[in-house]
């Protein structure tokens, strides 16, 4: 598409969407299951 700047930028802030999208709710899950011992979410997110 353009030059090798804007896909080097594009591609760091991807990988830390994927980071964030992938690591967070995994520790979201898990703080909610050793607080309200809540399965429901860890069912519907191993779903997906």
């Amino acid at each position: 598409m353009m030059d090798g700047n804007p896909i080097d930028m594009r591609g760091k802030q991807s990988m830390i969407y994927w980071g964030a999208f992938t690591i967070v709710p995994c520790l979201i899950i898990k703080w909610l299951n050793s607080k309200k011992g809540n399965s429901l979410r860890v069912i519907s997110y191993e779903n997906l």
